[in-house]
């Protein structure tokens, strides 16, 4: 094995720890579950699992007819067509809550399917300037209404 060899392992083991770093290190986690204070509306629910602070730069969803808005406030309902910021220290949960401005799909006599999906941008407070890839949720109207009738 020539010295040529020993850097090209190097630098393949160097190249494998940044995208497990990249990709799998330090993500939030996160998941819709129901509100703690009504089972009839829903959160978009993000934890912190890593051990430095993370930035959620931006929460989008698509089609529009999904919200998710800061906190439950008059503020965060008017903020609801806005972007906002949220920092994570290691360890936080925070809840989010949805809206869906399309009411009948989350009735409980409808049965249309209705997927939709929520990207939660964020990157490391360490390194803000470096992309990190969005957490993705896809989920429907229809899991949003056996939510509601979870007990």
């Amino acid at each position: 094995m020539t010295i040529t060899d020993i850097g090209a392992l190097v630098g393949l083991a160097v190249g494998i720890l940044a995208a497990v770093d990249r990709l799998f290190l330090g993500r939030p986690i996160t998941t819709i579950s129901p509100s703690a204070e009504n089972k009839s509306f829903r959160d978009l629910r993000v934890e912190n699992a890593s051990k430095q602070p993370i930035l959620l730069r931006r929460i989008r969803s698509y089609p529009r007819w999904v919200r998710v808005l800061p906190d439950d406030t008059s503020k965060g309902a008017a903020a609801m067509y806005a972007t906002f910021n949220a920092v994570l220290q290691p360890g936080e949960l925070r809840s989010f809550p949805l809206v869906i401005t399309r009411s009948q799909l989350v009735d409980q006599d409808a049965t249309a399917w209705a997927p939709f999906v929520i990207l939660v941008s964020w990157r490391k407070t360490r390194s803000v300037w470096l992309p990190q890839w969005p957490a993705i949720i896809f989920s429907s109207a229809r899991s949003l209404r056996l939510f509601a009738k979870s007990r």
